[in-house]
């Protein structure tokens, strides 16, 4: 971090000799030629405010101290909040608590303002909507702060893969929600479920032991916290097939593929969030278009039937061994 800051000073103090020697407030008037069409005046135009404007004259200068600042942030914010320190995970997870009881007593209060007819049902569902928006805003606040968004160099996947997976989202990866390298996932565990319950934005990403990387993305919130989740927009993707860089998308069915529940529309079966006892983490598709175990249990399984995946498109089999779980905050 020394060597970050130093550089960043060092910067600093060039940029300021420039300003101090390059740049001389002009007073001087813009004459405009009104004998040209209007589009070579407004050209004329745009180009003196880019030549006189201290943005163009020192750009490079100021895009190399944004770089430097953002690297010294990025540091810095790993340095300060290490998500291996008791302290932090103690404080997250107390939030996390602290919202789900806020969030579960307002509930309590809707019904019985429901039962004693104070309100009536469509207020009902407008005001269950504003309390999972409001909560799943907190949540995603409190990810934002607190979940160390490292460089590159640092993340645990490589640059490459990460633009597949922002091409694949149409949206940026700020932060590593959960890590199963770093975090405990087995069984009787709650620290995946507290992350990803009443979440959205999410993108998931699995290893197995065969050099394959797949997962899925939902961008609504996760609802239920020991069931399937219905989302229209998640999808499921292929990204490393047998140690090599071949991206798939794959959406949901139009119509019902094979679902263990029969299920007439597949986007009920999109997701699936196990509670801390179950044997399963969680997984996509009302067929098992993939669904992960837990650590220490049986072996994961993929059998395509919620999403347009076909069998062998993930993986080799309809068994895998999970080696690695990551879950991506998108924004």
């Amino acid at each position: 971090m020394d060597v970050e800051l130093d550089s960043l000073i060092t910067q600093l103090t060039a940029f300021k000799a420039s300003l101090s020697t390059q740049w001389k407030p002009s007073y001087e008037y813009y004459v405009d030629n009104t004998t040209l069409p209007r589009n070579q005046r407004i050209a004329a135009a745009e180009n003196y405010i880019k030549s006189s404007s201290y943005m163009g004259l020192f750009a490079a200068q100021i895009q190399q101290v944004k770089n430097s600042l953002n690297r010294f942030n990025r540091l810095l914010d790993a340095s300060t909040f290490n998500d291996k320190d008791p302290k932090y995970t103690t404080v997250v997870y107390l939030l996390n608590k602290l919202y789900d009881e806020e969030y579960n007593e307002s509930v309590r209060n809707l019904q019985q303002m429901l039962m004693s007819q104070r309100i009536n049902g469509i207020q009902y569902d407008q005001k269950m909507k504003e309390i999972s928006a409001y909560l799943s805003s907190r949540k995603t606040s409190l990810s934002d702060l607190f979940v160390t968004n490292k460089p590159n160099t640092m993340f645990p996947i490589n640059d490459e893969e990460i633009a597949v997976l922002e091409e694949f989202t149409t949206r940026k990866i700020s932060s590593v929600l959960f890590d199963s390298d770093k975090e405990d996932w087995s069984k009787n565990s709650s620290i995946f479920h507290d992350k990803i319950y009443r979440n959205n934005m999410l993108c998931f990403l699995v290893e197995d032991d065969r050099n394959n990387k797949f997962g899925g993305v939902m961008y609504d919130t996760v609802i239920d916290g020991n069931g399937w989740t219905r989302s229209s927009s998640a999808f499921i993707f292929s990204l490393i097939r047998k140690g090599i860089l071949k991206p798939k998308k794959f959406v949901i069915r139009q119509s019902r593929g094979f679902d263990f529940e029969d299920r007439d529309i597949p986007e009920e079966g999109a997701f699936v969030l196990h509670r801390q006892q179950h044997e399963f983490l969680f997984g996509f598709g009302g067929g098992c278009d993939f669904e992960v175990s837990k650590k220490g249990e049986k072996s994961s399984r993929c059998i395509p039937g919620t999403y347009i995946a076909q069998l062998g498109d993930l993986m080799d089999d309809k068994y895998f061994n999970t080696k690695r779980v990551l879950v991506f905050k998108l924004n």
